[in-house]
């Protein structure tokens, strides 16, 4: 039996992660990570609590910015591009620290920026 299986994976970089640091205080969080997840590749975090996944996805997904470092989706930045990442990167939040700290309004506009719509007050 012959098989004869390409792989998914491309040279194309739909996540690209360079010498991103993110700190909390005296706390360092993320330290110095870079990364590259090619299109078909399929990636998991492990670590234990307080290594730094939580973190490092909500960078990715824009809600935490880098303190140092840069993040590029699909040759795109949050700071440059947003709307357009906004529209291309999907979220099911399970949970996450932030939500406890901001407003209902806050809220709402924070959803409201995963969809395209005009803004209504």
């Amino acid at each position: 039996m012959n098989l004869n299986i390409k792989s998914p994976k491309s040279e194309e970089n739909l996540i690209e992660v360079q010498n991103v640091t993110k700190r909390f205080k005296n706390t360092i969080a993320v330290d110095d990570l870079s990364l590259q997840i090619h299109k078909g590749e399929f990636v998991a975090l492990l670590g234990p609590n307080g290594a730094g996944k939580t973190t490092l996805i909500e960078m990715l997904e824009g809600i935490q910015r880098p303190d140092s470092g840069s993040i590029s989706i699909l040759g795109s930045t949050w700071k440059k591009n947003e709307t357009f990442l906004r529209s291309k990167v999907g979220l099911a939040l399970q949970e996450t620290r932030f939500m406890d700290r901001i407003t209902v309004q806050e809220t709402l506009n924070l959803f409201g920026t995963f969809y395209k719509s005009k803004k209504k007050d």
